[in-house]
């Protein structure tokens, strides 16, 4: 729970281009795949664009060149042997996943057809274009192939009469979806963000509308002051800022992936992008120190026991949170393009804020367990065994989640680390849920906490 946030910075990667620029030689192949989607439905409230999937190849123009140009599905083209052989194969990470860059065996080749073969046949799964391009005879140098299905596709480029002085041809290859300008990772990223921002705004109104019933039906609760209820009901009055926070997070990314899906990537150095951009990452900051401070009041005893408060740990306390808050805001500053102050060194300071994370979480753990050996009442001790073993749960697969997030960087799997990624979150929210199930039903009356 308490690194969530922190992970939550890390998704915000570097920005990558839809396009793709390559160098074509004479008389040798060249093949590069990707994954072109036409959701036909994508269209949810503002979250996506409605465009006309295409892939659209432009030629550097070069008087007499001349340049045989194929598209092919995923799917089709591992049935066909190609003639000539791609000399160099480029592919997206759903085309890797697919094994559309290796190369085939002598005995995977003899049991494929060749691509006349298959046209012939007319058993392939996806049109097949075949065109001779002369890249300076086309309009702009440009060629687009429409696409109708949802589906991995291949471009093969074999160029010709090159001229000699030149020796080589450069063309470059722009794979537009339909839900908009974002890579598909990102595109996950935005759908699930604005799914679980649905989900935790429905949580929350469910929650709120609970409590507030609650509070309303109980007779002497509806007599007392409003500062009084809150004292009774402080866990559950915690438990709506968290959710609260947590859908606005949420929200917070759905904004400005959805701009980015508009405008494109290039939209990403701009002013208000910068400023909303720098906006979210200190409400995260706030959000992040906010949850810490709480989670060490709350298993210190302080909300349990009337006479648990100590002045000079509440002191430690928040000199411990004002010190993770500044550096969370200088982590802000440092990934939000605006100054850098660190040089840098962000991802140094980002390690070092983990790491005092975890500490703080084992600390957490150490005064929960204090705090349970002194309660007497079972159904508290139950409750807060409960929450400590989800909290770790949660923590746990924070911590894989960064170890496999990095490892996915690295590699560029960059799908992969959106689907674990949402997966985590998603886990967080069922955690969520089971928080207010335990607590839902637990008030505080005279400085000690009842179950009713």
């Amino acid at each position: 729970m308490l690194p969530s946030l922190l992970t939550f910075f890390a998704l915000l990667v570097g920005i990558f281009g839809l396009e793709d620029e390559h160098v074509l030689e004479n008389d040798r192949a060249f093949q590069t795949c990707a994954y072109v989607a036409n959701y036909e439905n994508s269209r949810l409230f503002f979250i996506s664009q409605h465009f006309s999937p295409e892939i659209t190849v432009k030629f550097q123009n070069l008087p007499g060149a001349t340049v045989d140009t194929l598209l092919i599905s995923g799917s089709d083209l591992e049935r066909v042997k190609l003639d000539p052989l791609p000399m160099v194969k480029v592919c997206d990470e759903s085309a890797i996943k697919k094994k559309l860059c290796t190369y085939p065996s002598l005995d995977q080749l003899k049991l494929r057809m060749t691509l006349d073969e298959l046209i012939d046949s007319e058993e392939f799964e996806f049109p097949i274009e075949h065109y001779k391009l002369i890249p300076s005879e086309l309009p702009d140098n440009k060629h687009k192939f429409e696409i109708k299905n949802t589906a991995i596709y291949c471009v093969v480029f074999t160029a010709h009469d090159i001229p000699a002085d030149v020796g080589n041809l450069r063309v470059v290859v722009d794979w537009k979806q339909s839900f908009g300008n974002l890579l598909v990772s990102d595109y996950h990223y935005l759908y699930w963000d604005f799914t679980l921002f649905l989900s935790y705004v429905m949580l929350l109104a469910l929650f709120a509308a609970y409590l507030y019933r609650k509070v309303r039906l109980d007779k002497t609760n509806a007599i007392l002051s409003n500062s009084i209820w809150f004292k009774q009901f402080t866990i559950q009055v915690k438990l709506l800022f968290y959710i609260a926070g947590t859908a606005f997070g949420f929200f917070s990314s759905v904004i400005i992936y959805s701009q980015l899906n508009k405008y494109g990537y290039g939209y990403y150095g701009s002013l208000s992008m910068i400023l909303m951009n720098a906006c979210m990452l200190t409400f995260s900051a706030t959000f992040t120190v906010w949850i810490v401070y709480n989670c060490l009041i709350i298993s210190s005893g302080f909300l349990f026991f009337s006479n648990m408060k100590s002045p000079k740990k509440l002191r430690i306390f928040r000199t411990l949170c004002a010190f993770l808050f500044l550096q969370l805001l200088l982590f802000a500053v440092e990934e939000s393009s605006v100054y850098s102050i660190l040089g840098g060194r962000a991802s140094f300071l980002s390690d070092f804020i983990f790491v005092q994370l975890v500490v703080v979480y084992f600390l957490c753990c150490y005064y929960a367990w204090r705090t349970y050996k002194q309660l007497t009442n079972q159904s508290l001790r139950t409750k807060i065994l409960l929450t400590f073993a989800l909290l770790t749960i949660m923590s746990l697969a924070e911590l894989i989640l960064r170890g496999r997030v990095l490892y996915d960087y690295v590699n560029e799997l960059f799908l992969e680390m959106a689907n674990v990624t949402t997966t985590a979150y998603t886990l967080n929210y069922l955690i969520t849920i089971a928080l207010v199930l335990i607590w839902k039903d637990t008030n505080l009356q005279n400085g000690e906490f009842l179950v009713k």
